[in-house]
């Protein structure tokens, strides 16, 4: 089932999230200053002539521009980390988001509660997965209620027929029956 509402927490504090945005921002930081060092490197072996204080100076390239190069390198990771940060923290939520709601209700499933019903938004990822286990839900919910019908068929039946099971077996038999719906009352159904 898709619902469409507003997200309310962007980040859920999640270990996965953690990860993906601390990832992707090493990426990004570690790719500029390998540009840079690479840069240094291949520059190292040519000459640059330069007007430094009105003198001509001749010196090697990679010692005129590094002073540019450092700098530009350190603006464009921060700008850059800033960015990917935003960029990859809202898509890490598209699948930390659907994966902690689906966690919630899975809980609740656990505890008997057959009702639940895995609803993300529109957009989020897990849309599959989230229609898959409302599938399963529906189904363990249908097939807990045609045994409750059994059970409560089998029950009128040994009533209607005075449950005509010698002595000791007749109590047995009742208490068994009696077990299984108390079992069978431990699920939450519509």
């Amino acid at each position: 089932m898709v619902r469409e509402y507003k997200r309310t927490q962007l980040y859920i504090g999640d270990t996965f999230q953690k990860k993906f945005v601390i990832k992707f921002c090493l990426i990004v930081i570690a790719s500029a200053m390998l540009i840079g060092a690479l840069i240094f490197y291949f520059t190292q072996n040519s000459t640059t002539v330069a007007i430094e204080n009105t003198k001509v100076v001749v010196k090697p390239t990679s010692d005129f521009i590094l002073p540019v190069l450092s700098g530009t390198v350190l603006i464009v990771s921060f700008f850059s980390a800033i960015v990917i940060l935003a960029v990859a923290l809202y898509v890490s939520h598209r699948i930390a988001g659907p994966l902690y709601r689906i966690e919630k209700e899975i809980a609740l499933i656990k505890g008997g509660d057959l009702t639940r019903h895995f609803s993300i938004r529109q957009k989020d990822q897990l849309q599959t997965l989230a229609r898959h286990l409302d599938e399963m839900t529906q189904a363990l919910e249908e097939r807990h209620v045609e045994i409750k019908n059994k059970l409560n068929f089998i029950s009128n039946f040994l009533d209607e027929k005075n449950f005509h099971v010698k002595g000791e077996d007749s109590r047995k038999l009742r208490k068994m029956l009696e077990e299984i719906n108390e079992d069978l009352k431990f699920f939450k159904v519509q």
